[in-house]
């Protein structure tokens, strides 16, 4: 008789034990699922914000290459004032010299007068 009680309890034990590992198992099972979706959602942003930061990579590279290109101009044009310069220096100093020959010319004009 004790042995039966015994056994009785034993297995009422064993089923209370069996729907409290079901129980466990279905929240853990459960929770899995809930962290799953969120790894998939993190794993979508962090995809997404890749794919835009390649996009501006990608914009940055165009714009550096547009400002070289643009530096490029301005060391053109720079060159090529420089050279104008050069040669309105080199104007300059051909009508100081005529300058100076025309005011020679009139001191010999004012001598002969």
């Amino acid at each position: 008789r004790k042995l039966e009680d015994a056994e009785r309890c034993h297995s009422v034990e064993v089923q209370q034990l069996n729907l409290r590992l079901a129980d466990t198992r279905d929240t853990l099972s459960s929770r899995v699922g809930e962290v799953e979706a969120e790894l998939r959602a993190a794993q979508q942003q962090i995809s997404s914000k890749n794919s835009a930061l390649s996009d501006r990579d990608n914009e940055l590279a165009r714009l550096d290459q547009q400002l070289i290109a643009l530096q490029q101009q301005m060391v053109e044009k720079d060159r090529q004032l420089a050279e104008k310069d050069r040669q309105l220096v080199e104007k300059d100093r051909q009508l100081v010299e005529k300058d100076g020959q025309l005011v020679e010319k009139d001191g010999q004009l004012v001598e002969k007068d």
